[in-house]
């Protein structure tokens, strides 16, 4: 009788993944949330208790339409992973082609609206923040030589100090 509990037990314990988002899912995510886009992203968005507000509608909508109930985190998630695909996208695979060419009309919506566009020319991100006049340090780097207490940045160890370097 305890062996059978226990095994109930740690058949519940076990965590199944869910289903991957079905394309009708992926359809009504994208939609809903580009009805709600200046809401959410705009210069004007709004606070945060109504973006979460929209983004549970959102949620709602989702499980509706799809067999699996999805989170609100499961669902930011795919968004996320959304945008990041249609970047790769315009960066690796296509950089000098035209985005209309490439690009579905939803996903150009989303890149237009997202300046993805013209990231492709000038993405200071991907150049790594450097400061021209630091020695090409990056701006972590940088930043930290400041935050951090003396031995910390100091270029020559000193194997005397109590405590390790970084």
């Amino acid at each position: 009788m305890a062996k059978q509990s226990m095994e109930d037990l740690s058949d519940l314990m076990i965590k199944k993944r869910k289903k991957k988002f079905s394309d009708k899912e992926d359809q009504v995510l994208v939609k809903e949330i580009l009805s709600h886009v200046e809401q959410l992203y705009g210069p004007n968005a709004s606070n945060s208790l109504r973006k979460t507000v929209i983004w549970q509608n959102i949620v709602t909508k989702i499980n509706k339409e799809g067999g699996t109930n999805r989170t609100l985190m499961d669902c930011k998630k795919r968004w996320s992973d959304y945008k990041r695909k249609i970047r790769r996208v315009l960066t690796e695979k296509a950089p000098d082609v035209n985005m209309e060419k490439i690009l579905n009309s939803t996903q150009l919506r989303v890149a237009k609206f997202f300046r993805m566009d013209q990231e492709n020319e000038s993405d200071t991100r991907k150049s790594g923040n450097v400061i021209p006049d630091n020695e090409g340090k990056s701006l972590t780097a940088y930043v930290l030589s400041y935050l951090l207490p003396y031995p910390y940045h100091n270029p020559t160890p000193n194997p005397t100090l109590p405590y390790p370097y970084l």
